[in-house]
């Protein structure tokens, strides 16, 4: 058994060896990546993404707004359709301390005791 477990701590050993050269060798790169031009694409093409995204969420909520105004529930555009719909409101508790007893119910959740088939294993015992 414990020529077993000198294996494993040795492959232990050698996989965190070459995860460390793994990871300096990602950092080198990394490294030498940022000072490049292709980096600098890089990053103008995220910023230039990031921005038609915003754009594109005001002009969602321009459409939303004329939409609830118009009291349209849907408008159709030549290879889009945008459809207004309801959602009930959602009430959110700040401080439960507030909130009166008529509004409280009582929760059972059965769950699993971990600390028990910790203790059940250490005695020996066949947890499944």
């Amino acid at each position: 058994m414990t020529t077993d477990l000198n294996v494993f701590g040795e492959n232990i050993r050698s996989i965190q060896n070459q995860k460390a050269a793994a990871t300096l060798t990602l950092a080198h790169l990394k490294e030498e990546l940022h000072n490049t031009e292709l980096w600098k694409e890089i990053q103008a093409k995220e910023l230039e993404v990031k921005e038609l995204e915003a754009k594109e969420e005001d002009i969602k909520s321009h459409i939303l707004e004329g939409m609830l105004v118009s009291n349209l529930k849907v408008v159709e555009f030549t290879n889009q359709r945008f459809t207004a719909k309801q959602n009930p409101g959602s009430v959110k508790v700040i401080d439960e301390n507030l909130i009166p007893q008529q509004y409280k119910r009582l929760k059972t959740e059965l769950v699993v005791d971990k600390k028990a088939i910790k203790e059940a294993i250490q005695k020996g015992e066949a947890v499944d």
